[in-house]
């Protein structure tokens, strides 16, 4: 479990920073991890409603105003 913490500790997504200027943490490490699955979850759930969508047409007429309209609604 020591070992797991500690290479939990050291996962850094963008390690570019010079090494002098940064500090290895436990918290670093959870939050980096977390937001990884929230983003793979972000991400297959977006393409899952892109792919599996469904398109509704409706066509509504607004009664509330008193004027008479005349529509023509032509199907091909």
């Amino acid at each position: 479990m020591d070992a797991f913490l500690q290479r939990l500790k050291r996962l850094d997504a963008y390690p570019k920073v010079n090494e002098d200027f940064y500090k290895w943490t436990l918290f670093g490490g959870i939050v980096t991890l977390v937001a990884a699955v929230v983003m793979l979850l972000l991400f297959i759930s977006e393409t899952r409603s892109y792919f599996y969508s469904a398109t509704e047409t409706k066509l509504v007429v607004d009664t509330s105003r008193r004027e008479r309209l005349r529509v023509n609604v032509s199907t091909f």
